[in-house]
């Protein structure tokens, strides 16, 4: 029988990581024989503008085919006592596991989609879950429910390698990686820059190396080439499935049709005004009378649009209060057309085109190349254009939200659906 298993919220700003009591549970239980993984384990960001979240608010799900003469209820509560005994016991952490038998309800798919891109109450969720699935525990519940509704249409895959947190982390030349995986990119991605090892997290979480991709084989590969300078800190490792890098908030996640905080939001119209504020961001005003807010960290994404005055554009973001009003933080904008950056020229004769000549106060206007003579004429708008490139503009890699689909990678999705998760016997080590 399958039993779908999700957990969220089991760490908090102070340490932990829920991806690793994930692999925690999953070592005991393949470890005893009588449970396989039915598909990958599955790494699922949420909306990524919830004010209470912890970094990348990751909600992790796994399906796991049980023997006919396993105890299910002995299962669920083993697992309850794993997670109890591996989360994080301070600060805002508010575990919540929830447990599905056989198909995963389409209430728990909408769900996740609402939880992709809004603020879902505890109160609404539990509600929901009460009547297709059972749980424990506390806020994590929305996330864990989410995860497990979270069947994915696109995806790609990340390796997550394991550390003892309380050993110092090694130190790799983020160069030198930059150039290893030129090798194998696209498939591999956001993993390094010349300046920053994006791999690596900083903290003393127990997370030693992600390599995200969208094939496994090219995954592996890269990490075959890191072995050599991190074998001696890894303690083990997890592939998980995962809607990062597949833009799921805005393909998939219900977007409000307004602007709602702390939700994602798409807003299209002519820029009007745009002023450097202090600290060198941006702030943008819409025909609409949207305001958006570009960080300057974002790279050269806010030097396009603080040169955007007339141009027609889709901003990318999330909304956020401050004070009395809403702003659009932006994320990625594609910038449609400058049509709207015109001025006024003067008129020309409409039989050869030629230069008008005035004719006095009420003597019309006069043709200089052909004669023609016109009583009233208007003056002609001109497309003067801003420089400004067309088309879509995004934030250093750096800068990019897990969710977000890098431009070299958004064509490429489909080649991770080609993996099965019985191709690949070490998904956990």
């Amino acid at each position: 029988m399958l039993l779908h298993i999700g957990i969220d919220d089991v760490d908090s700003h102070f340490g932990g990581c829920t991806t690793h009591v994930m692999y925690g549970v999953l070592k005991a239980l393949l470890r005893d024989g009588g449970a396989r993984l039915a598909d990958f384990p599955r790494l699922v960001r949420l909306n990524p503008y919830v004010p209470f979240k912890t970094r990348g608010n990751a909600a992790l799900a796994v399906s796991l085919a049980l023997d006919r003469n396993m105890d299910v209820g002995d299962v669920k509560e083993r697992v309850v006592q794993m997670v109890a005994d591996m989360s994080e016991r301070r600060g805002k952490a508010s575990p919540g596991i929830v447990f599905v038998e056989g198909e995963v309800p389409s209430e728990l798919v909408g769900l996740y989609r609402k939880a992709l891109a809004q603020l879902v109450p505890k109160s609404f969720a539990v509600r929901l879950i009460d009547r297709v699935a059972e749980w424990r525990g506390g806020r994590g519940v929305i996330g864990a429910a989410a995860a497990i509704g979270a069947l994915m249409d696109s995806f790609t895959f990340e390796l997550l390698v394991y550390r003892d947190p309380t050993a110092e982390r090694p130190r790799l030349d983020p160069a030198g990686l930059a150039r290893a995986i030129a090798a194998v990119g696209p498939l591999v991605y956001a993993t390094a820059t010349k300046r920053r090892l994006l791999a690596m997290p900083r903290g003393g979480d127990p997370v030693l190396l992600g390599i995200r991709g969208l094939s496994p084989t090219h995954i592996f590969a890269m990490m075959a080439v890191l072995h050599q300078h991190i074998a001696d800190h890894v303690v083990g490792w997890a592939l998980y499935k995962t809607n990062q890098g597949t833009d799921a908030h805005w393909t998939a996640g219900e977007v409000p049709e307004r602007p709602l905080p702390y939700s994602p939001y798409i807003a299209r119209g002519i820029i009007i005004g745009a002023k450097r504020l202090p600290g060198r961001h941006v702030m943008l005003v819409l025909d609409s009378g949207i305001k958006a807010v570009v960080y300057r960290h974002l790279g050269r994404i806010k030097a396009v649009l603080e040169r955007c005055n007339g141009c027609e554009a889709v901003l990318i973001g999330g909304v956020k209060p401050h004070g009395e009003d809403l702003f659009l933080y932006v994320e990625k904008a594609l910038v449609v057309h400058d049509i709207a950056a015109v001025d006024m020229g003067p008129p020309r004769c409409e039989a050869c085109g030629g230069p008008l000549t005035s004719m006095g106060r009420r003597g019309g206007h006069k043709c200089r190349r052909c004669g023609a003579r016109y009583a009233a004429v208007a003056r002609l708008a001109r497309y003067r254009g801003t420089g400004v490139p067309w088309g879509l503009h995004v934030p250093r890699e750096e800068e990019w939200r897990h969710l977000s689909a890098p431009p070299s990678v958004a064509d490429l999705l489909g080649v991770a659906s080609l993996y099965s998760v019985d191709d690949w016997p070490y998904i956990i080590f």
